[in-house]
């Protein structure tokens, strides 16, 4: 449970410097690649939460 939670913070902070970094950007170049992290960040956000979901079920299941 607490390494899920350091994750979620990191995550956290990852979206939330993507999203000041779009702001910033000063190309279109620079601006899709800052989506694309952002995305791939989500997707292992959900992947993540996913896991700890089926973790979960598992060890309730006994």
């Amino acid at each position: 449970m607490y390494v899920q939670l350091l994750f979620f913070e990191k995550v956290s902070h990852t979206v939330k410097d993507g999203v000041k970094n779009l702001g910033n950007s000063k190309t279109r170049n620079d601006f899709e690649a800052e989506i694309k992290i952002l995305f791939k960040t989500l997707r292992e956000l959900q992947l993540s939460i996913q896991n700890f979901n089926q973790l979960q079920r598992s060890i309730f299941c006994f």
